[in-house]
């Protein structure tokens, strides 16, 4: 009797207790909590405080929490940074409201003093590289931010992330400017960094767009294989641990990698992913989803095929 695959679940709070406490805190307005754990993380573990608060800020309750707070407490840089994110976080997501630039703007001021009083601090500046899209700065004001960031931190994933990003098309630039970019970013990364996989983050947004997410010819290009195997090898030389911020890139991979025919080192992925996976990359390779459930139900089954190598798998010519 064949034993049903466990569905997909992107939730990360669903894998991570601390998470879903943390979102809980937030969801009742409890500012203190969520100031004190984005404050121990932001000091143990960046990467970490990035991915953490980037699903704190979605909840709706901290706009008036923040605002009580922030009336009391208007030097504390964690409530500062959290509202600035918050701002950028309901614009991006759509919910523009009343003068969403005039927000931006404001958003940008309280950033920008934060980069004054600490320019070490690199959460402020990877918040303005999309205050300086939002508001329309051009690639050549963004390229300088990113340029302080490294300053401040110079493998900053979520900082990388956003910048990815601005060059993209979608803000006026190309894939070409992308790719280059995670390419430099790649190569520059140490083993063990999750920056080496942004060079897959890149691909993988590039054929979704150009594919509308159904042909696998490009994917299946020898170099775009090969780049996203050098990634997943570098990535795993070094320690990984099991967090939030390691979803995204594992999911990533483990798409890239599956759809592309690089079977063992997708199973890998796709087995320390277990049920979870990170919503963007798992819905762009939507037309996919039974090629990869079955890569998802090998990998869950701990069958171990994973020695047996990989073994590249025709796709349909373009």
């Amino acid at each position: 009797m064949t034993t049903a695959v466990p569905p997909v679940v992107t939730d990360p709070a669903s894998r991570y207790p601390e998470l879903a406490r943390l979102r809980a805190a937030a969801d009742e307005g409890d500012l203190d909590t969520v100031l004190d754990v984005l404050e121990d993380l932001r000091e143990t573990d960046p990467d970490e405080y990035a991915e953490v608060s980037a699903v704190v800020v979605r909840s709706s309750a901290l706009d008036g929490a923040l605002e009580w707070y922030l009336s009391g407490n208007p030097d504390n840089r964690g409530a500062r940074t959290l509202w600035a994110h918050r701002v950028i976080a309901t614009i991006e997501g759509g919910d523009l409201g009343d003068d969403p630039a005039a927000r931006v703007r404001d958003a940008e001021h309280w950033l920008l003093r934060l980069c004054s009083e600490d320019p070490t601090d690199p959460h402020p500046w990877t918040l303005r590289l999309a205050t300086s899209r939002l508001l329309g700065l051009g690639a050549v004001e963004t390229r300088r931010r990113y340029r302080r960031l490294l300053e401040a931190r110079a493998d900053h994933i979520a900082g990388q992330r956003w910048m990815l990003d601005g060059l993209g098309p979608r803000y006026g630039g190309s894939w070409d400017e992308a790719l280059a970019f995670a390419r430099r970013t790649a190569a520059e990364a140490p083993p063990g960094s999750p920056s080496g996989t942004l060079v897959v983050a890149a691909h993988l947004g590039r054929w979704a767009e150009e594919s509308g997410g159904g042909n696998l010819y490009y994917l299946a290009r020898p170099e775009v294989v090969g780049e996203a195997e050098t990634a997943s090898d570098r990535w795993l030389a070094g320690p990984v641990t099991d967090s939030v911020a390691t979803v995204r890139p594992r999911t990533e991979l483990a798409v890239a990698l599956g759809l592309a025919g690089s079977r063992a080192r997708a199973l890998a992925h796709f087995r320390a992913l277990g049920t979870l996976v990170a919503p963007g990359p798992w819905e762009a390779a939507h037309q996919h989803h039974e090629r990869l459930e079955a890569l998802r139900a090998q990998a869950l089954a701990d069958t171990g095929d994973e020695d047996e190598g990989d073994q590249p798998e025709e796709v349909e010519e373009p």
